[in-house]
């Protein structure tokens, strides 16, 4: 997990928008079990309607376009995000495929209707 703030702007992989991120570790159902993404983002300009995202993990990000603003706080939510890691081992990673994606934006990536669970942090 590269760690990105909310705030930054990263462009995807095979996608032509540039997306928002908006939460870091959220919680998904996913094949009818709880996975956990690196990040929730809205895409741009568009924006996001209630319930909806894009979830993707670091490693689908193509580069940052703008990092976002981070501060101390950012440090120390960082460091909890990773002792979270370490301590929920129970949760597995999600994976971007046709079940998690719709194909409304460029066919790749795209909103999910997935229900969004807050983990123990409030993300």
């Amino acid at each position: 997990m590269n760690n990105l703030p909310n705030g930054a702007i990263v462009k995807l992989k095979g996608v032509e928008n540039n997306f928002l991120i908006i939460a870091r570790l959220p919680l998904v159902e996913q094949n009818g079990e709880t996975v956990y993404f690196d990040y929730q983002a809205a895409v741009l300009p568009q924006g996001i309607s209630t319930e909806k995202g894009i979830f993707f993990n670091s490693d689908d990000i193509n580069y940052v376009i703008f990092h976002g603003l981070a501060g101390n706080d950012t440090v120390e939510y960082n460091q909890g995000v990773q002792d979270w890691l370490k301590n929920n081992t129970e949760f597995k990673r999600g994976i971007i495929d046709e079940d998690t994606n719709s194909d409304d934006l460029d066919d790749n990536k795209a909103e999910t209707n997935n229900e969004v669970e807050t983990g123990p942090f409030g993300f």
